[in-house]
């Protein structure tokens, strides 16, 4: 009787055992499904949040994929009708991978700091503090070719030779001397000969005439009233480490071209921004947050000049155009009041150069044509 006891007392212990080991097996495969089920809803979460809110979803993915085709590297951003379609980082900022290209990845914009010089002259002469028509020489006194006006600088009709950076003192002011010193070529005066060197004069009008330094006015007078945070001077300790490095092919590999000499391109090429920051410019310019429409179809019509570019940008056929391309850099930005489409590359080899271009004309026309249909609404 006590044998059978023992022998029942230990099955019902056996079978305590199991059950509690069952139902922990039950427990852990609850707890493992619902962390699962968390880990799905995080990377759905994840993957909806690639794309923002704001944007067209079939628009995105369009553009998105005619980038990977091309083998993007660099930045786009695209806006219709004031609402971001895309903000998006392709790409390395490195030759060697380690370091991804971000949204706030900030380009050396090159040439297309003209136009933000462009804009400064424009209020300066709205102030009464210039006129386009007057001598260089009334705003630097110790420029001796005294038939060049500031028009011709803005236009690129100067006549005046090209420097070379690397050639002249350090500063805005080193390298206005040695653009004096180069002189001028007259078979080029009154004729649209593109030359940096213009709007490096005009840096220097804008901080005799203002008394400050170009970089505290464009802050002062673009940067500031069109909240653009993502965009300073080369040389602005708080955004270097947003600054992406041109990469250039040379011996069948990738390596970095850094940008020598900026401190002479005031004016004229010495402005990092984003991409974002690019097209914000170009979206509150076209839309008036600078000038009032008066202004603005003067700045726009043919009375000013019949000739495509002013002010440091391009007028075409159905859009204007801003572009610059420096230390192997590539930023350009189309717009129009509708559409603003902005492509940065740090990544292109001297036969692909327009690419970049290329490819955003191809996004340009395809948000214009599209986005009204109904497919995309």
């Amino acid at each position: 009787m006590v044998t059978m006891n023992k022998k029942w007392m230990m099955s019902i212990v056996s079978i305590f055992i199991s059950l509690v080991v069952l139902s922990s097996a039950i427990a852990v495969g609850v707890l493992a499904k619902k962390q699962f089920h968390l880990n799905n809803q995080r990377q759905t979460v994840m993957a909806k949040e690639t794309i923002p809110k704001a944007t067209n979803k079939k628009m995105y993915k369009e553009i998105d994929q005619m980038l990977k085709k091309n083998h993007f590297n660099g930045n786009v951003y695209v806006l219709y009708k004031n609402k971001e379609i895309m903000n998006q980082a392709y790409g390395y900022a490195s030759p060697d991978h380690s370091k991804r290209l971000t949204k706030d990845s900030m380009y050396l914009i090159g040439s297309s700091n003209k136009m933000l010089t462009g804009m400064l002259i424009k209020q300066l002469e709205l102030d009464g503090k210039i006129n386009v028509n007057d001598p260089v020489k009334k705003y630097i006194p110790n420029f001796p070719y005294v038939t060049i006006r500031i028009k011709d600088l803005l236009l690129h009709q100067s006549g005046l030779q090209p420097f070379k950076a690397r050639e002249a003192g350090p500063g805005l002011d080193g390298a206005v001397k040695k653009i004096i010193e180069n002189g001028v070529n007259p078979k080029n005066y009154g004729k649209f000969v593109y030359r940096d060197v213009n709007y490096i004069l005009l840096a220097k009008v804008i901080e005799n005439v203002t008394h400050q330094p170009y970089e505290v006015v464009l802050q002062n007078n673009v940067f500031k009233p069109l909240h653009l945070n993502q965009s300073g001077f080369f040389d602005n300790p708080n955004f270097k480490r947003y600054f992406v490095t041109g990469l250039k092919y040379s011996n069948n590999q990738w390596i970095y071209d850094p940008a020598q000499f900026l401190d002479r391109f005031y004016g004229a090429g010495n402005v990092y921004m984003s991409s974002k920051d690019i097209g914000q410019f170009a979206n509150q310019f076209i839309h008036g947050k600078l000038f009032n429409p008066v202004v603005m179809q003067q700045i726009l019509s043919n009375d000013f000049t019949e000739q495509a570019y002013r002010y440091g940008f391009y007028k075409k056929p159905g859009y204007y155009r801003m572009r610059g391309y420096f230390f192997d850099t590539d930023s350009v930005c189309w717009f129009n009041r509708n559409v603003v489409v902005v492509l940065n590359n740090n990544k292109l080899k001297p036969s692909e150069i327009k690419n970049n271009e290329n490819l955003l004309g191809k996004i340009f026309k395809k948000v214009e044509k599209n986005m009204n249909q109904k497919a995309y609404q």
